[in-house]
């Protein structure tokens, strides 16, 4: 194919005069043999390498000759390589196997003066150059497979089997197992260790648990017999293990936080079955906390928390409350100085600030109204206990203590003008408490719980 400019009817003469005098001067030269002196574009000139016609590749005459300072020149087609006639040619017209195969053509041709712009060719590809090859992608590499267990299966690795299965299991086997009062449960037995400090914690428990009815903050008593000074039996609960415990679990399952499990065992972050295990989490945390704010309930390592199957938390093991530390805690640096524990960890299972974090802070304001409410009886129920456990309610210093310990207590529980700054003060300093973390890492290195 040939691209050829349509020139208009008045200059044909002339052009065909001027083509005849450049081809009588140009005509002999031999360094233009095989040219076709006419410029008609026939097959009468010599042929180009490869079988192309002159008419695509020959100057027909007019390449440098006489036409260097007319109006070509100044349109830039001499530099172009464009010849007179409208076909394409490289610069150097002595070698055509450095031309494009294919002349173009324009739409219609090309109308109006010679030297006006052409418009730009796209760039040509030698028909003997290899093309770079075009990069190849690589496939996407598949996404991993998340082996670790889930669900059912993550709760019995990190719980074991149910409670409720366990039960029926040993009931089948037990020969009183048909009787209708039949009752599975375990029991821890203390010795050394005074349980009535204990028992008189469970009594302000189950006191704050009636309270909390209405403001959603649960509790999960558990019954204490004590049989002497420094003895007792305590009840198991049931489906729980403590967090240190539950840590090594899941870690051991590829879990890394509390949060990752609780996403594993109940779902993502918007299943209902996380949804509803984070409630009870909130509401569990909001409970126990407030009970660690009110009584100084101390030596809250991750042994003595536990983590129920459901997703709520329980404290246990209260020897030291209302002032008493353990020896460890009274050194400044392993003090346990914030209200209650909470960690970054535990925050993050309730998505902190950006999460459910608000309506924790909520939830702990009202019950704190609702405990305030009823300081009186709280105050009665903790005198009426150390008196108790001093076993002197006549002693004049027993008594002073003991009254000095209440209205510590109410004193705690007063309402403060901007209670929502109080609430959120107490938040900030727990979960900034240099002193939790720290017990924490003595716990772990004397005692190997998990922090």
């Amino acid at each position: 194919m040939s691209k050829v400019w349509n020139k208009g009817s008045g200059g044909e003469e002339e052009e065909k005069e001027r083509e005849g005098k450049i081809g009588e001067e140009e005509g002999e030269d031999s360094s233009n043999k095989g040219i076709n002196s006419r410029g008609g574009g026939d097959n009468e000139g010599g042929q180009g390498h490869d079988g192309f016609n002159n008419h695509g590749y020959n100057n027909d005459g007019y390449n440098n000759a006489g036409y260097n300072n007319d109006a070509y020149n100044n349109a830039g087609y001499n530099n172009a390589g464009h010849n007179y006639d409208g076909t394409y040619s490289s610069n150097n017209s002595q070698h055509p196997s450095t031309a494009p195969t294919e002349a173009r053509e324009f739409d219609n041709g090309f109308q109006g003066s010679y030297n006006a712009p052409v418009p730009p060719q796209p760039q040509q590809v030698h028909p003997h150059t290899t093309a770079s090859p075009r990069p190849v992608s690589s496939p996407p590499s598949p996404a991993p497979v998340d082996r670790r267990p889930k669900g059912s299966e993550l709760l019995d690795l990190v719980f074991g089997p149910s409670s409720q299965a366990l039960s029926d299991a040993i009931r089948k086997r037990s020969p009183w197992g048909s009787y209708p009062g039949w009752r599975y449960e375990k029991y821890v037995v203390k010795k050394g260790e005074d349980v009535r400090r204990e028992a008189l914690v469970m009594q302000v428990l189950h006191r704050l648990s009636d309270l909390l009815v209405l403001e959603e903050g649960t509790f999960k008593p558990y019954t204490i017999m004590c049989t002497g000074e420094d003895e007792g039996i305590l009840e198991c609960v049931p489906d729980t293990v403590s967090l240190s415990e539950a840590k090594e679990m899941y870690q051991k399952a590829g879990y890394g936080t509390l949060r990752e499990f609780f996403e594993g065992a109940y779902g993502g972050g918007e299943s209902k079955e996380f949804l509803i295990a984070q409630d009870k989490f909130i509401k569990s945390l909001v409970g126990y906390s407030l009970l660690c704010y009110i009584l100084q309930v101390k030596d809250r390592h991750n042994a003595n928390i536990l983590l129920a199957r459901d997703g709520s938390i329980i404290h246990i093991d209260f020897g030291y409350v209302l002032g008493d530390v353990p020896k460890m805690g009274r050194i400044p640096v392993f003090q346990e100085s914030q209200a209650f524990k909470l960690t970054k960890e535990v925050w993050d299972v309730i998505g902190g600030w950006g999460g459910r974090g608000a309506e924790f802070c909520e939830r702990f304001e009202r019950g704190f109204r609702a405990a305030s409410m009823h300081s009186p009886a709280i105050c009665a129920i903790i005198e009426s206990g150390l008196l108790v456990l001093g076993q002197t309610l006549n002693s004049l210093p027993e008594r002073r203590r003991a009254k000095l310990v209440a209205e510590g207590v109410r004193g705690r529980l007063r309402i403060r003008r901007d209670l929502k700054a109080f609430v959120g003060g107490l938040v900030e300093t727990s979960l900034n408490s240099y002193g939790t973390s720290t017990y924490d890492w003595l716990q772990r290195n004397m005692n190997g719980y998990n922090a």
